[in-house]
């Protein structure tokens, strides 16, 4: 008599590729809820950094991104705010605005 168990022949296997498949379908599964759950995540962003964003909004639908048409008193703000880099801001936010 031999010692290992014989299988009954009434069962039924899973097939090699069903298999593969499953095993497959479980990587993906594992690789994205790990992205989701421990890859990059999104920046908290303080209530000042709003409420600049929300200016320069503002001053770009005012003037359509072009910074000669404000005032200086604001062409001075946008600039202190942007690093003197307020034309640029202004153009790039007035062009994402005019796609949406």
């Amino acid at each position: 008599m031999s010692k290992t168990k014989k299988i009954k022949k009434n069962t039924k296997q899973v097939s090699v590729p069903v298999a593969i498949a499953a095993l497959v379908a479980l990587v993906a599964f594992l690789g994205w809820w790990g992205y989701k759950n421990f890859g990059p995540q999104e920046t908290p962003r303080s209530a000042e950094s709003l409420k600049v964003d929300a200016y320069l909004r503002e001053m770009a639908a005012k003037c359509d991104g072009d910074i000669s048409k404000l005032t200086p008193e604001e062409r001075a703000r946008v600039n202190g705010m942007t690093g003197g880099r307020g034309g640029m801001a202004l153009a790039g936010i007035a062009g994402k605005l005019k796609k949406k």
